[in-house]
Parts: C-alpha cells; structure tokens; sequence
C-alpha cells in the first residue's frame, strides 16, 4: 500500500534492464498510461539519456546504482531525477535484480542552475568594480570579500575573512557603523552613502563610504556592504572649503578696507566744506 500511493517512482528490474514491476508514480513520472506499456521498454536504450553535458551523470548500464542524471519520457521530453537503488543477488552474489526509488528533481536542479547563474553573475560584478563588495554573517564577521579589499585595505580577501567588519574602521567611526547598521535591520531601509573614516593595514587611515542592507543567503541571515574608497574625493573637498575660507576672508578685508577709504573720503571732505571749500572726493556707496 505504500509503495502504491507515494508520490516518488518505485521500481523492479532484472539485471539486463527490464521493468518487472513500478508504481504508478513512475508510470505517471514517466509520462506513460499503464506499467503494462513500461514492462516492454528496454531500459538502458529507451529511459536514459547519454548525457554529454558537464553536470550529467552517464549512466552506462541500467542498474548501475545511485546517482542523479536524465531520463526520458513518453513524449521525448527530459527531466532530471535522483536514483537510490540497490541489488538482490542469490547464494553466489549473482544479481537477479535491482529495486530503487527514483524522485523528479528538475524544478530543483532548475533552481540549482538559476541560483548558480545569479551567484556567477554576482561574482562577475564583484570582481570587477573598484569598490570592494563584501558579506557578512549576523554578527558582522566577514564571509566574503571582492578583491578590491587589496587595493583598498591591503589585505586580500583570504586575510579579512573571519575578521568583524569593525576591525577596519577607525574607533572614532565604529559607533556611527554600529547604529546606522542596527536601524537598517530594524527598519529595513538600507544604509546608504555613510562617510566613516577607516584604516588600512599599514595603519593610515582614509575616509570611505558605506552602503548596505541586511539579506538571507544560504538560509542565514547576513549584510551586503559596499564599500568606496573617497579619500581623494574628501582631499578634494576639504581643499575647496579651505579655499572658499580664505576666499571669504579676504573678500571681508578688502570689503573693510574700502569702507574705511570711504569713511575717511568723507571725513575730509566735511573738513574741506567747514572751511568754505568744496569738497574733493565724489563719494560712491
């Protein structure tokens, strides 16, 4: 009764690949009406396919054991199962036949390959941008790092993992991290464009910015951040505000000394009036 009515394929065989019995999951797996259409199929030359492609499994003869590859079914199509089978052998080890369990794995193996594809495609990106993008476990500790970390930090991505992402900023910066890292998982807004100040590992410190946001990988959950080197951007920056100080600087003497020149054109032409005289100077506000 229980091999009747469960939803994976159950099957019998003789050790030259002939169905002696199946389920009717592995009649409906396969794409057939009855097990009676099954019982004259040659297994070996008509159910598995000769995969040539990387992720198959080439199954050279029907009862060959576990493994996962390609079957056909009634209509030409294909899907990917997983076998567990076994042998019964008599009192010399001769096999008289092989039984197994065979369950459809293609909606998974499909998800297998998008998630491969995404994760190909992830590290794509990863490795080839100047910012370094890397991810860490629940508690900060590093999992991943792109290679950029050698040229931002001067540590390779071997040496950062299992390192907390706060051993790379400076003190003074490790709380401003901590609380905008704690709201994001809170909130669920993501960090964006925050300006620490970190370090290097020969010591120097450089201004850098953060973006991230917490996300589930592998069933855990984790934080993606994005790190960018902005130190000549902030050089930049902190260059013009210097400059545009000791612009408004001297704009104010040279306004205060004009106001004086004024002052006094003034003071002197009201000297030269108190004497009958007219006075010199045309005053311009």
């Amino acid at each position: 009764n229980l091999v009747q009515k469960i939803p994976d394929g159950v099957y019998k065989s003789t050790s030259d690949g002939k169905f002696v019995d199946v389920n009717p999951a592995m009649v409906q797996l396969l794409g057939y009406e009855s097990k009676e259409e099954l019982m004259d199929i040659d297994i070996k030359s008509q159910l598995y396919f000769d995969a040539t492609d990387r992720e198959s499994m080439v199954l050279k003869e029907a009862v060959d054991g576990n493994g996962v590859f390609q079957m056909k079914k009634k209509d030409g199509s294909a899907i990917w199962v997983e076998d567990h089978g076994w042998f019964r052998t008599d009192d010399f080890e001769n096999v008289i036949y092989h039984e197994g369990v065979i369950r459809d794995i293609t909606e998974s193996k499909k998800a297998l390959q998008m998630l491969q594809d995404s994760e190909e495609k992830f590290r794509s990106i990863a490795e080839q941008t100047d910012d370094l993008i890397s991810i860490t476990d629940e508690y900060g500790m590093l999992e991943y790092a792109s290679p950029a970390s050698l040229s931002i930090f001067q540590y390779t991505p071997e040496e950062v993992k299992g390192h907390y992402f706060t051993d790379f900023m400076d003190e003074a910066s490790v709380a401003r991290a901590r609380a905008a890292f704690a709201k994001s998982a809170e909130t669920g807004v993501s960090v964006n464009s925050l300006e620490l100040k970190m370090k290097r590992k020969d010591g120097s410190l450089f201004y850098a910015e953060l973006s991230g946001s917490r996300f589930n990988y592998n069933t855990k959950n984790g934080t993606l951040v994005v790190v960018r080197d902005i130190s000549e951007r902030k050089e930049a920056q902190e260059e013009l505000e210097e400059r545009m100080v000791e612009l408004v600087r001297f704009n104010r003497l040279t306004v205060d000394r004009e106001m004086n020149m004024i002052q006094l054109k003034k003071e002197v032409n009201e000297l030269l009036q108190q004497t009958g005289k007219d006075g010199k100077y045309k005053i311009v506000m």
